[in-house]
């Protein structure tokens, strides 16, 4: 029930603030990038 419970929260704080899922995709492709080059 616990692990229940702190997997559905920052889902849905995620889903609720999509400028932070914006942020992390930036940074996640600017360190993919890093990495190819």
């Amino acid at each position: 029930m616990d692990q229940g419970s702190r997997q559905a929260g920052p889902a849905i704080a995620d889903m609720r603030d999509p400028e932070i899922i914006k942020q992390e995709i930036e940074q996640t492709r600017h360190e993919l990038g890093e990495l190819v080059e």
